[in-house]
């Protein structure tokens, strides 16, 4: 629907919204450049629109600041909303991503994404590829633990685990994944470390 470049970029004063009240599903992708914009939403099925998928993709090396908010939404129908950041494209807001709304909308995190506030409920579900990292102010760790990743808000690619870390100089948590050690892998290490107790005990009876 919309074809964003370094020559085509919504400037500093503007709040872009992607929904489908002109058109059904819209797709909007960022392909080079990056942008700076006063507010940023994605929404699926708009109360006026046709009810349709809405998606928007950034390419590698592209950026895009959010000087409120990055808002993800959902009215009603069967339609998602879903954001693509793929590797090496960075997402910077200077208030919350998500919002915790009700309704499916998914954010396929491959890059970087530095919020203000992670305000992440209802259906704000964000999956993290391998070099995917999300950072957001405040310890949200124990929501992390608790909340995100037993309700499955958070997931990891095939092989890895969610993970998540709280730095208190700068009151900010850190969320991106880290491999899943193989079973092979764990019994070879209970296995060095059965025959590490064992050489002990030999030593101690001569």
């Amino acid at each position: 629907s919309a074809h964003y470049n370094a020559s085509y970029l919504p400037g500093a004063g503007d709040s872009v919204t992607i929904d489908d009240s002109i058109i059904a599903s819209p797709t909007v992708l960022l392909s080079s450049g990056t942008s700076t914009v006063f507010d940023f939403s994605a929404f699926a099925n708009s109360p006026s629109g046709q009810g349709g998928d809405t998606t928007f993709t950034m390419l590698n090396g592209t950026g895009l600041t959010s000087s409120n908010n990055f808002d993800l939404g959902y009215y009603n129908g069967s339609g998602t909303t879903t954001v693509n950041i793929n590797q090496g494209a960075a997402v910077t807001v200077t208030g919350y991503f998500g919002g915790g709304r009700a309704g499916p909308h998914t954010t396929h995190l491959y890059g970087t994404l530095d919020a203000g506030t992670l305000e992440i409920g209802g259906a704000d579900y964000v999956d993290l590829g391998s070099t995917g990292v999300i950072t957001g102010g405040g310890n949200d760790l124990n929501a992390l633990d608790t909340s995100w990743i037993t309700q499955g808000l958070f997931t990891a690619a095939p092989g890895y685990k969610v993970v998540g870390t709280y730095d208190g100089t700068s009151d900010r948590t850190t969320i991106s994944t880290a491999p899943v050690p193989e079973p092979a892998t764990g019994a070879l290490i209970l296995i060095g470390l059965g025959g590490l107790m064992m050489r002990r005990r030999k030593h101690e009876t001569v």
